[in-house]
């Protein structure tokens, strides 16, 4: 669980702690204290701001370790045992997912803006930063102070691996009468049929094609539903045609879900921003981002 000690990643914090209760699992509560800024000046104002900037972080540091220690004690009793703190020194979007991979950690969870969080902005620079750099699943809490499952849940997925790792993950989440949706959108995008075969051969029937992707994809749909079978939730699925980020954002707005879960594939390059991406830059509800699990 990253934190800042913000009122929004309280917010997460209380989600962090109900997901824990119901898997039984541990939560570390974790806090990164940032890169100290650097200077350019002459050798004796140099070493006068680097003395008053040692003294401001350690100033930080005995904040954030009361801060800290303020929690635990809060979270104690409601996770016995279970529950640690831990200060990072370094900026979080690097210190992070670092530690999420040291620890093994299922989920990172986060807050969708903190203290620098523009308001402008539906989701802060830490935030999107973890999303793209985690190779954990994360969880980017929007919405009330909350520490129950969630009860309405959709799953953007494109039928691959990293999609169908996304229902379990998304599953502990989920309140144990939860109403699942899972969705996938025929896009053709930039791989689209050709209007014309090689050497002048006829057009392609394009309704056709169009059926038959979407037949399939409701084959690969059930197919995840039966895998994932066995859990108290409601589970069905919806078929759509149209641009992949458009259409769901438009049914998130419609039905209201209050989580959209998608997966996002490990071998994205960290520059590459992901349809994964845009819908946690642009959902008005909380995201969870499952990761497919390692070869």
């Amino acid at each position: 669980m990253a934190t800042d000690f913000s009122p929004q990643a309280d917010v997460a914090l209380s989600r962090a702690v109900g997901i824990a209760k119901v898997v039984g699992a541990t939560l570390e509560v974790a806090h990164a204290t940032g890169t100290p800024p650097s200077f350019a000046a002459g050798p004796e104002a140099l070493t006068a701001s680097q003395a008053r900037l040692a003294e401001m972080q350690e100033l930080r540091k005995t904040g954030a370790e009361k801060a800290l220690a303020g929690l635990l004690a809060k979270l104690e009793p409601e996770l016995p045992g279970r529950v640690t703190g831990r200060l990072l020194p370094g900026p979080p979007t690097r210190v992070l997912p670092a530690r999420a991979v040291e620890i093994g950690a299922d989920l990172l969870v986060t807050g969708a803006r903190g203290r620098g969080g523009d308001q402008m902005f539906i989701i802060g620079s830490v935030a999107e930063g973890l999303v793209r750099r985690a190779t954990t699943n994360v969880l980017v809490v929007r919405g009330d102070e909350k520490n129950e499952g969630y009860r309405h849940i959709l799953i953007a997925t494109d039928l691959t691996e990293a999609s169908e790792a996304a229902i379990p993950t998304s599953l502990l989440c989920a309140a144990p009468d939860a109403d699942v949706e899972l969705m996938h959108v025929v896009d053709w995008g930039l791989t689209g049929p050709e209007f014309e075969g090689a050497s002048g051969s006829p057009m392609p029937d394009f309704e056709d094609l169009w059926q038959e992707a979407i037949q399939q994809a409701r084959t690969e749909l059930e197919g995840f539903l039966a895998r994932a079978r066995g859990s108290r939730a409601s589970l069905r699925h919806r078929v759509v045609v149209g641009v992949a980020a458009a259409e769901i954002l438009r049914h998130l707005k419609k039905a209201g879900p209050d989580l959209l879960v998608v997966g996002k594939h490990l071998r994205e390059l960290p520059m590459h921003e992901s349809v994964a991406e845009r819908l946690v830059r642009h959902a008005p509800t909380s995201v969870l981002v499952a990761r497919s699990p390692r070869a």
